[in-house]
């Protein structure tokens, strides 16, 4: 809340045989303060000895009355000059840590307000920048990014606010390598992550935790692959697709349902085992999620999909191997409503499919279908089944769904395949549509640590 007291902590280190003259600037700051501030109720300075090394830090305890306090100091013309000095006169070793005391509803906001500069810099401003051949941003985008970055600067970083908004991820987006960013913005960016990692860390280290509680893949675990007739596991062995398994709660009966399910088109996982945790489809291999009587959903992938000439019309091909192909007819024949869940994979190649993962994108009609005999590649006889699938009107549009993954979603899936081999840095650049891209410039390092970044799965709000 604004009416709660802040609680600042500065650590300034001079340089050696400066510590008596930035005392002195000081001292006269915080008669100034004290004059002119009646709602700064703190503002002191200690000489802090390093034992090991001898070296002299200069230690600051403020406290202010609100918010609003602290705000209106930091913009005093005596603070400001104070400021501009120890920059002209290169009076500091290294520079200055200040942590801010914010009150827990206040650091709610922030965390959000992060967050929501994050999605406009990565969501919105890159994909327009990539698009212009040259590089100015309109007048509007160009004030509000300064304006953003200005007030990104102005909020006391942690690693806890990072962890969850991923704004440095965003300011490394904003590359001074890239001609297209305006060099202001470019060099305001790069200062801002300067300073985060000096008072922070190296900011590569920042990861997800997909496995903890919330994560995208809370629950999911990979199976081993099984021993062969020797006993010996196989670690390069492709013969076989990898198993998963689901632990925790799980229920069942929650795929076995009409319609969206709770689940918002553009709803997006890293993996099936994903999607079934959170019941938008079962937990068989098959495409067609269906029961005893009726088909409820569908995961198109490979080479299933086929567009046609009309308007959210496709055409979806699958065996007759499915046990879920007979469940998918009777929806023509009129004995259940022929409305199905369609989620599309990453495998799937259609100009609808997402570059990484599994996403929902909402409800189809089938319409009609056919049947034909072909022959598998073993040469056996295949009879596949094609339906027609009529997007339904009276939802969100499919640009909607087409957005996804974000970027935020995007990161989940990136330290997924960091998680795996060397293969995941191809798949990487794929996803960001640009072979010669700077891994370390998006964060990308195969020998980076997991630090546990917040990652978020997609239905926890709609269950």
């Amino acid at each position: 809340m604004s009416d709660e007291k802040i609680d600042v902590v500065a650590i300034i280190s001079p340089r050696k045989g400066k510590v008596d003259h930035v005392l002195g600037s000081l001292a006269q700051l915080a008669d100034c303060v004290h004059d002119n501030e009646p709602k700064a109720l703190r503002y002191q300075a200690y000489r802090e000895v390093n034992s090991q090394d001898g070296s002299e830090d200069i230690v600051m305890i403020e406290q202010f009355e609100n918010t609003a306090a602290l705000e209106q100091h930091l913009k005093t013309e005596g603070f400001l000059d104070w400021a501009r000095k120890l920059k002209e006169e290169d009076l500091l070793a290294k520079p200055m840590v200040v942590k801010v005391s914010l009150p827990d509803l206040k650091m709610e906001s922030v965390r959000e307000e992060l967050r929501t500069h994050s999605s406009y810099i990565r969501d919105n401003l890159v994909p327009l920048v990539a698009c212009q051949a040259e590089s100015q941003l309109n007048n509007r985008d160009l004030a509000l990014l300064k304006s953003t970055l200005d007030r990104i600067d102005a909020i006391p970083m942690t690693l806890s606010l990072l962890r969850y908004s991923r704004i440095e991820k965003a300011l490394f987006r904003i590359s001074p390598a890239c001609a297209k960013w305006p060099a202001e913005i470019a060099r305001k960016a790069v200062e801002i992550l300067w300073k985060w990692e000096n008072e922070l860390g190296p900011l590569q280290n920042l990861r997800a935790d997909l496995w903890s509680p919330g994560g995208r893949l809370e629950g999911v675990k990979k199976l081993e692959k099984p021993p062969d007739d020797k006993g010996e596991i196989d670690a390069d062995s492709k013969s076989s697709k990898t198993s998963w398994s689901v632990e925790g709660k799980v229920d069942p009966l929650r795929a076995y349902t009409s319609g969206h399910s709770g689940f918002s088109v553009g709803a997006w996982w890293i993996k099936a085992a994903a999607a079934f945790r959170d019941g938008v489809i079962d937990g068989t291999s098959w495409g067609i999620t269906a029961d005893e009587h009726v088909a409820y959903a569908i995961v198109i992938k490979d080479n299933e999909e086929s567009m046609t000439a009309t308007d959210g019309l496709i055409r979806y091909s699958t065996s007759a191997s499915d046990p879920g192909v007979v469940k998918l007819t009777k929806t023509i024949l009129g004995d259940v409503r022929g409305v199905v869940r369609v989620l599309r994979s990453c495998k799937l190649q259609s100009p609808l499919a997402p570059v990484a993962g599994l996403r929902y994108d909402g409800l189809y009609r089938v319409i009609g279908y056919g049947v034909r005999l072909l022959q598998d590649q073993a040469g056996k006889d295949d009879w596949r089944y094609s339906f027609l699938l009529q997007r339904e009107p009276c939802q969100p549009s499919i640009k909607e769904a087409l957005v996804h993954p974000t970027a935020d979603e995007i990161d989940d899936w990136n330290d997924y395949q960091l998680s795996k081999n060397g293969r995941s840095a191809k798949l990487v650049r794929s996803v960001y549509g640009d072979p010669d891209i700077d891994m370390t410039a998006i964060g990308f390092d195969m020998m980076r640590c997991d630090s546990g970044y917040s990652s978020r799965r997609p239905s926890e709000k709609e269950t």
